[in-house]
């Protein structure tokens, strides 16, 4: 018997609704032992035509630790955004909530996780997830969420090349986000060419 959603689970789905617009989506992803699970709530076209918005519900139930080891000072949900006919997106964005959910400490905005992308789409040569603030949705401020004394926050995930992973290393993510941002780079484009870094 499916258990029905917790009240915190209800409230972020209306929140994240509020953030996407248009007609949801909603279904339900467990963890390879099926003891844990994460709902996916996904809206279609509200971007821009043949894109989906993708967004988790319940990775905000789990407490990440700071570096001094107490609860950090936000809880954390997952978006993201890629053309409708992906139709694995969806576990890509779950299992990076599993991975954050297990791992108990906070990823920041600037972060990559390392071959998630591939794991589900090893035809492209993206390999890669980034996170970084919300910019598609609500005119670029996806609003944080309070759920009683609880901040929930959300970040954004799209995937990237190996040689755009290295440079987010080297340079840091603030000059990646700036090419990004000059050069107009195409985010929806899962087959998009990497940002040639010889020419900066």
């Amino acid at each position: 018997m499916k258990t029905p959603p917790s009240p915190q689970r209800k409230a972020v789905a209306k929140h994240v609704l509020n953030m996407f617009k248009g007609k949801p989506e909603v279904h339900a992803y467990y963890d390879e032992a099926e003891t844990r699970s994460i709902s996916v709530i996904t809206t279609l076209d509200t971007i821009e035509d043949g894109i989906k918005s993708v967004g988790t519900i319940g990775l905000s139930e789990a407490r990440l630790l700071g570096k001094d080891g107490n609860e950090f000072v936000t809880r954390v949900e997952l978006c993201s955004a890629v053309p409708k006919h992906f139709d694995l997106w969806e576990n890509v964005v779950v299992s990076a909530a599993f991975f954050i959910e297990q791992r108990k400490f906070p990823i920041l905005p600037g972060a990559v996780l390392e071959n998630v992308v591939r794991e589900f789409y090893p035809e492209l040569n993206m390999p890669h997830l980034y996170f970084s603030v919300p910019f598609l949705w609500n005119d670029g401020h996806f609003e944080e969420f309070m759920f009683g004394s609880m901040r929930i926050n959300w970040l954004q995930c799209f995937s990237i090349h190996e040689t755009e992973k290295d440079f987010i290393a080297s340079r840091g993510f603030e000059s990646f986000e700036d090419i990004l941002s000059q050069q107009e780079v195409d985010i929806f484009d899962m087959r998009r060419p990497p940002i040639d870094f010889s020419k900066l």
